[in-house]
């Protein structure tokens, strides 16, 4: 990786993306098998503070999770700072690595590129954009050439970063990682504001974005329960109680859900370039995905058609499944069809106790658009959403149909 990060070099923003996907070493296990290698918790730094006691209760569930009678799975702690008070929630046990010099964007430079994007004038094409754009990278080769020795020192097969993109984030750290987990083919949960239901964001439609316990514990039963029926799903890692009150119809007890998948590309992936005309990096998306999930795709005259292909399969087996074991969505939106052809979102899911063919689980599919009847026609609606998103890279309509 050293010779790759060397050789790599950045003037403006449009370079970097070229060196996000580079020749990613083949993973050969599950994330699961991975992750009982060696999990990996990364942030800035560690104290008494909430991220440090969030990091702490992750790792103590994975650690109970994933270790044995034979082995304990070994824990790491990565981060630019130690202080005195991490001791109190930190196990003894548990590795500690320093990446010094790293800290939240607010702090990085004192300030001075936080200050700059947020309160200063910054045009596309400047070049103070240029400058930033070219700091960025170099202080993120520099986070991935030690993060790498250490993770590939010592075998770890989980990243999980906390808090790397908020509180104010830092995309230099943030894109280190990245290089890591792909040059090295790491599996990475991007963890706290990417959890489920961890709480409001821009799309959780006015309501709070929590959940209760008692959803938390049915996507663990109802994903597992796929998983060992031969449906390809995606699977439970940890269901983690967060200690608050979450407020519906009377108090329950608040929990956290965390989904491991081979990827969380969806249909509506691609269809959020494909609406702003985003060639460029609908292209780069396609391609990633092609490399990821069905390689052998690229040796066909027309690999983006042959991707499609291996989509629509991968789709119509795991429809079939469902139909096969009387399980109904409830939510087969694009943004819930996997381009791995994964079962994803357990939220209005279910399994039917009697056969009815227009069972509807779902509290708001008030017109059975979901129906166990219509599950097959619908993946084939967002099957045509992907082709019409593709078609914009290639003009073989007729190879869609």
């Amino acid at each position: 990786m050293s010779e790759f990060l060397a050789a790599a070099g950045v003037a403006d923003w449009p370079d970097i993306p070229g060196y996000l996907h580079p020749e990613v070493n083949p993973v050969h296990v599950s994330a699961l098998e991975a992750a009982k290698r060696g999990v990996a918790f990364v942030t800035y730094d560690y104290g008494i503070d909430g991220v440090s006691i969030e990091i702490s209760k992750y790792a103590d569930c994975c650690e109970a999770l994933l270790s044995d009678d034979d082995r304990s799975t070994p824990i790491h702690i990565i981060g630019g700072e130690f202080y005195e008070q991490a001791d109190t929630v930190i196990r003894p046990h548990w590795k500690r690595f320093q990446i010094e010099g790293v800290d939240g964007w607010s702090k990085w430079d004192g300030g001075k590129w936080f200050s700059k994007l947020f309160y200063e004038d910054m045009p596309g094409g400047s070049e103070v954009s240029r400058e930033m754009a070219v700091e960025i990278w170099t202080q993120a080769v520099s986070i991935a050439r030690r993060l790498a020795k250490y993770v590939s020192s010592e075998g770890i097969g989980l990243l999980v970063p906390v808090n790397i993109n908020s509180n104010p984030g830092n995309p230099a750290y943030a894109l280190g990682l990245v290089l890591v987990s792909e040059y090295l083919g790491i599996y990475v949960i991007n963890s706290n504001h990417d959890f489920l239901w961890e709480g409001r964001t821009p799309y959780s439609r006015g309501g709070d974005g929590k959940s209760w316990l008692g959803p938390v514990l049915r996507e663990y039963i109802v994903s597992e329960a796929m998983h060992h029926l031969g449906i390809p799903t995606t699977r439970a890692l940890a269901a983690v109680a967060t200690g608050e009150a979450v407020y519906r119809e009377t108090v329950w007890p608040g929990a956290v859900f965390t989904r491991v998948a081979s990827s969380h590309l969806r249909v509506g992936t691609f269809e959020y370039f494909a609406a702003r005309r985003n060639t460029d990096a609908l292209k780069t998306l396609t391609e990633y995905a092609i490399d990821r999930h069905y390689p052998e795709a690229k040796s066909d005259a027309a690999p983006y058609v042959a991707f499609f292909r291996r989509v629509a399969e991968r789709q119509a087996e795991l429809v079939a499944g469902w139909m096969a074991v009387g399980f109904i969505h409830g939510v087969m939106n694009t943004d819930n069809t996997s381009i791995s052809g994964e079962t994803l979102d357990y939220g209005p899911a279910a399994y039917m106790d009697e056969f009815q063919f227009k069972k509807v689980f779902s509290s708001i599919d008030q017109h059975g658009r979901y129906a166990f009847a219509n599950q097959t026609p619908i993946a084939q609606w967002n099957l045509a959403r992907l082709a019409e998103s593709l078609l914009l890279l290639c003009d073989a309509r007729t190879d869609f149909e």
